[in-house]
Parts: C-alpha cells; structure tokens; sequence
C-alpha cells in the first residue's frame, strides 16, 4: 500500500505527510490539538517506520499519509486559505471574494447559514479554484508540482466540506461517507493500474452498510464494495471490557477534554460482543470470509445485531454503544475481525 488514507482532514494531514517526507523534524509537534488519539508509543512508531521507509525510496514509490474527511475544513476557512498561499507562495488570494468566515468580515455558522450565504461561499470557492487552477499552469515547474496538487486538493476539500456542512445542518442530509468514498476513489485512480491503498476509519464507515445513516444512506464502504467488488476488504474491531481514552458529550453536547472511561459490565445477551466474549482465546482475528454458510455461528452473523467497536467519542454507558450504527449484519458489512477482550489505554 503506497498510501494510508485516515478519517481526517486533509489540510491537517499535510502536517504528518510532510513529517513523513522529511520537510521538518519534530514529531512532538504533530500530536497537538486534534491529534490527541495518535499520541501514544505504536501509532508514534508507525509515523517513524514511514519516515524511515521513505528515506530509501525514489520519488515515484513513496509513501503517503492522507486525509479523507472533509468534516471540518469548512469552518475552519481562514485556516485553509493561508495553508494553500504556503504552498502557492506567489499567489496573491483576494478575501474580498468571500462575504464572511474569512479575516476582517463576520462570522456565520453554518447552524444558522442562509442558502443565500451559501451560494454566495460557493461561488467564491468556485472563483478561488480558477484561480489556484490558473496560477498552477503558470508557475508548473518540476519543484513546484507537488505543492500545487496540493493547494488544489485543499480547495477541493473545502468546496465538499462547503457542501457537506450545509447540506448536514440546513437540509438534514449527510454526505460524508459518500465523500469519504470518492476521496478513497480519487487517490486510487491517481495512483493507476494495481495501486492499493490502506484505509483507516471508524468500523461504522468502513463497514459494507447499504443504510448506515438515519436518512437510510449507504456507510463509505458500502460505495467502495461497489465500486472495487471483493478487491476492497473491510476489517473491524472490537472489545468488550477494560479501560480506553475517549472523548465524550457534556450537558451542552460539547465533545469533552480526552479522559480515561472503563467499561466492567459483561455484554448483553444477543450481541455480537456475548459471544466473542464466550470464545476461549482473549484476543484473536476472525476471517469470515471462510465461515460455514450452513454453521450456527454463521446464521448468527447473518442478523443484524449490535457490537460495540472502536472509536473517539463515548456516549457513556456501554448499553448505549449497542444502538443505531453500531447494529450490523456482520456477515455482510466485516471480512475480518480483530477482537480483544480487555483492553487498556496506549501512553
């Protein structure tokens, strides 16, 4: 795998991709902020096996690290925009294009954003991409390549994450995992023929899920089964007991400082995590791929059911981990399941 594609902003990426391809020098600096669930020794390790393995490498079989999600790019406007002018040196960006979010002019959130304002930062980002496309073709030379995909991958992310927002809080439509999937799809295609690419997300998203959301829309993996067949494998996690870092909601339903939560309750008859928690071994990969179609644990997979899996944000209880997203057809949705039993959090 020539990439490992993460469930994270694209712009925030660069600040790993960059480490990995030895533009600066301190790993410190990368796990500040939102970085928080990487910080620990094996995902530092892992950054530092990717540096390493770059060092020996031509240009052309180097590896990457990039982000997928366009969650919150969006709202963070400003942010972006001097992030492309520090790969676009010599572009001079015109603000004045933008009727808010950018410095100098009001705030609007897209809680309370008009579809007025929103056709309005739409054409903006749309004038802003002619712009990036055309200072690109101008300045198209060997050393400045790389950095201009780059500016023009960021003005991408932004008009989807434009999109996703408004769409999320204006119209109730969630499109993220759909461009989750087209993300996944354009670093394929950009890579060519064999070239394989390492995904990194929440089970929910990588799951096979024809209605993972609440509108009934399909997960990220169900549009990549459809699109690349067996060749895309989807890989989930689970536990049942034991300690873990988690973010979780306060009375106002602000995501919490990262805290230390423990789950000591055997799981509820039923799910999917009772009867790992039965098998004899504390941790092991299941493939399911080769499970007997006529076998009782089969026909248990073939039923939707709930499974607690592994992500960011706790709701608090375990009962609740059992609900919504988190029932699946395991049978369907995983071709292979690492599980462990217990659990403690990583320093």
């Amino acid at each position: 795998c020539r990439v490992l594609a993460y469930e994270y902003s694209y712009r925030k990426s660069l600040i790993v991709n960059d480490y990995i391809h030895h533009k600066h020098d301190c790993l410190d600096s990368l796990f500040k902020g939102d970085l928080w669930i990487q910080d620990n020794e094996t995902v530092r390790q892992f950054i530092e096996w990717m540096r390493e393995y770059n060092e020996m490498e031509e240009e052309q079989d180097l590896i990457h690290f990039m982000g997928i999600d366009n969650q919150v790019d969006a709202m963070e406007l400003e942010d972006v925009l001097q992030q492309i002018q520090a790969y676009m040196p010599t572009l001079e960006l015109d603000r004045e294009l933008f009727p808010c979010n950018v410095e100098g002019k009001k705030e609007v959130r897209y809680e309370n954003m008009s579809k007025a304002e929103y056709k309005e930062i739409k054409y903006a980002l749309l004038q802003l991409k002619t712009q990036v496309n055309f200072h690109g073709i101008l300045h198209a030379g060997a050393r400045t390549l790389s950095n201009i995909n780059v500016a023009h991958q960021l003005v991408r992310s932004l008009q989807d994450s434009h999109e996703f927002l408004f769409l999320l809080y204006a119209e109730g439509e969630n499109i993220r995992d759909r461009q989750l999937a087209e993300n996944v799809q354009r670093i394929v295609q950009a890579g060519g023929g064999d070239f394989k690419v390492a995904i990194w997300a929440h089970n929910a998203h990588v799951a096979n899920n024809p209605h993972y959301l609440p509108d009934g829309s399909p997960s990220m993996g169900w549009y990549l089964r459809d699109s690349y067949k067996q060749t895309y494998l989807s890989v989930a996690t689970s536990f049942s007991l034991g300690q873990f870092t988690a973010v979780m909601l306060d009375s106002t339903g602000t995501e919490t400082t990262p805290m230390t939560c423990r789950i000591q309750t055997e799981p509820p008859q039923g799910s999917l995590n009772a009867i790992f928690h039965q098998a004899r071994f504390p941790q092991f990969l299941l493939d399911i791929r080769n499970l007997d179609p006529d076998s009782f644990l089969y026909h248990f997979f073939d039923e939707d059911r709930p499974m607690i899996g592994v992500g960011d944000l706790y709701l608090g209880s375990p009962e609740l981990h059992f609900t919504n997203d988190r029932i699946i057809n395991m049978a369907q949705a995983h071709d292979l399941l690492f599980y462990y039993r217990d659990t403690r959090p990583l320093l």
